[in-house]
């Protein structure tokens, strides 16, 4: 996927976690329970994976960094 297209989709799916955020204002999120999604037999709460999607989102920029820094020697 072409560089702008990349960033588009990521600021596309930044903007809607952010509003799950907002949406999920007042909820009991230690109370609600998810399975993730590349593993069925993993469950967490909700405030889990709102404390993990910043940090993974993270692990993944720098990856991309580290490829982009790669690519231009």
């Amino acid at each position: 996927m072409p560089r702008p297209q990349l960033l588009s989709e990521f600021d596309r799916l930044q903007a809607a976690q952010e509003s799950c955020v907002v949406e999920a204002n007042g909820m009991k999120l230690g109370q609600l329970w998810i399975r993730s999604p590349f593993d069925r037999r993993i469950q967490y709460n909700m405030y889990s994976c709102l404390t993990i999607l910043p940090r993974h989102q993270h692990r993944h920029l720098w990856q991309a960094e580290q490829l982009w820094a790669s690519m231009a020697h």
